[in-house]
């Protein structure tokens, strides 16, 4: 307990036939696991890992506890064995963008011991390290726009202020494009409802609205020149309400 390993840490293929407890051990240095088996129950609360920790193919036979343990590296618990509960309860990991080729695997079975042991925001913190790894070590092209997006606009899905904002930012920029757009009137109040409607078709009456502002606003040559805006503020609308609706779900595991 307490104790601070200076020098890399080396516990590979050790069989632990008692409890072993390492709370609020500090690692300065690489932590190695590999192979080792812990027949009871192994406390690695309140520890603080500074560099690699590798517990690749280890068997934990009894209870695991993470609970407020700090990592500053993904630890790789890759083929490892849990026969019992394991927690992340208050364990701290950071994101690091310098990433290994083999980090989002990593972070893949993360996840997946989150997912198991019911620990959902877990599940979802993973989850977006995960895709964030993949971006950089995999991803090209469109798939990495995409992949990026997601993380600027929501944040993976774990936020609803930010699908929010660019809610609000986006009618407010259509309406004032509407709004000068239009040959008819310069009411901006006539193209914030225009662009509201075109931002969320799916309002009672909006078909009919939308008709009615458009000739309000625009004669038919005006009309035609918006050309696919009105479209696509459409399709910009559905994506961010999704987002939202995403948010709340996860938020409050609906």
């Amino acid at each position: 307990m307490n104790a601070v390993f200076k020098g890399k840490s080396d516990f590979q293929r050790t069989f632990f036939k008692a409890d072993a407890g390492f709370q609020g051990a500090k690692f300065e240095k690489s932590a190695l696991f590999m192979g080792a088996t812990f027949s009871k129950h192994l406390s690695l609360s309140e520890s603080a890992f500074k560099s690699d920790v590798n517990f690749l193919g280890t068997t934990f036979l009894g209870s695991i506890s993470f609970e407020g343990s700090s990592f500053e590296t993904v630890p790789d618990l890759r083929r490892s064995e849990f026969k019992k509960h394991v927690t992340f309860h208050r364990m701290s990991l950071k994101y690091k963008n310098r990433v290994h080729e083999d980090d989002a695997d990593k972070y893949r079975r993360l996840k997946e011991l989150a997912v198991t042991g019911r620990d959902h925001d877990k599940e979802q913190e993973y989850f977006a390290y995960e895709l964030k790894a993949k971006r950089t070590l995999e991803l090209t092209g469109f798939d990495y726009l995409i992949n990026l997006l997601y993380e600027i606009v929501s944040d993976y899905g774990r936020s609803i202020s930010r699908p929010f904002a660019f809610l609000v930012a986006t009618w407010s920029l259509f309406a004032i494009y509407f709004t000068a757009s239009s040959d008819k009137v310069s009411e901006v109040s006539r193209g914030m409802i225009y662009s509201l409607n075109l931002l969320i078709p799916f309002l009672p009456g909006g078909l009919k609205r939308i008709e009615r502002l458009e000739d309000e606003l625009f004669s038919q040559p005006a009309l035609m020149s918006l050309g696919a805006w009105p479209v696509i503020e459409g399709f910009l609308g559905v994506v961010l309400v999704f987002l939202i609706v995403l948010g709340l779900r996860n938020r409050f595991r609906i």
